[in-house]
């Protein structure tokens, strides 16, 4: 910002005395030159919405939003579209061909990836790694150093971030004993049942928490209750019909869950896999104890 005579003149304090300020928009050069724009199939269909300092949802809503937060989206859900920023990000970032990581990304599911990305194991891990000075902000090439396991069935995973996504949504207190104790330790379970067995915590290294808990667990309607649910939130015209169908989902879901929860709860072989792979030394640095 300049005086009226092209000088810049400042008081003490470092702001203007006089002058004539003015704010560049709506121009050739202001805001397109001075943005770094996206593509449009990035927000289109299924995507992963993480905030900078906030754990991710998972958006069908075809949601636009800006540097704030952060977009995840499959390489096969990208598939036909090319464009700069696609182009440099794969030549900087990795040595695979495209269709390589294409054919790749179909061996995973968004909320399996979110399950991993939103566990505590993913935050201390991401928390080690990042550029970033403030703690719990991270950039996107942060995400790229995080390891996501192979998992052939992805099921109980898939049905814990729908029970997740929508129990956050209502604001239960059962959505506590999902996440911070049966997610996290299904996530540590993943990472570590190595570990687990070589420390003779486990008798081999395989997913036991995964089979006791995918014995309990019951799918719920989530993806139709959810659009429902966006629409009367975001819309505010949802048909009788259409309220008459959320209010039965909702109804049916949380019976479901709280079904699960009881049973889940109440299982001590559950409760005592839980307590174990919570007592093992690695789990307990990443929990911070």
């Amino acid at each position: 910002m300049t005086h009226r005579n092209g000088q810049e003149r400042c008081d003490k304090r470092g702001s203007f005395k006089d002058g004539i300020r003015y704010l560049e928009w709506g121009t050739e050069r202001v805001p397109l030159k001075v943005s770094r724009p996206t593509f449009e199939e990035l927000y289109i269909g299924k995507k992963i919405i993480r905030g900078r300092l906030s754990e991710g949802i998972i958006d069908s809503q075809n949601i636009i939003t800006n540097d704030s937060n952060l977009i995840f989206k499959l390489f096969s859900d990208l598939k036909g579209v090319n464009n700069r920023s696609i182009q440099n990000s794969i030549k900087k970032h990795n040595s695979l061909s495209r269709e390589k990581l294409e054919k790749i990304s179909k061996n995973y599911t968004y909320k399996y990836l979110l399950a991993v990305i939103n566990s505590t194991f993913a935050n201390r891990y991401l928390n080690a790694v990042r550029r970033h000075k403030l703690k719990n902000y991270f950039y996107p090439d942060d995400f790229r150093k995080l390891p996501i396991k192979k998992l052939k069935n992805q099921g109980v995973f898939v049905n814990l971030v729908n029970y997740l996504q929508f129990l956050y949504s209502l604001d239960s207190s059962m959505a506590d004993f999902f996440d911070r104790q049966l997610a996290d330790s299904l996530v540590y379970e993943l990472y570590f049942c190595e570990k687990f067995n070589e420390d003779d915590f486990y008798p081999e290294p395989k997913h036991y928490l995964l089979d006791l808990v995918s014995k309990h667990l019951k799918p719920i309607e989530y993806d139709r209750w959810s659009d429902l649910h966006w629409k009367a939130q975001l819309e505010d015209n949802l048909s009788a019909a259409g309220e008459q169908e959320l209010a039965r989902l909702e109804k049916e879901n949380l019976q479901t869950i709280e079904e699960v929860y009881n049973a889940l709860s109440n299982d001590e072989e559950v409760k005592a896999h839980i307590m174990k792979i919570k007592e093992h030394p690695w789990v307990r640095v990443v929990e911070g104890e």
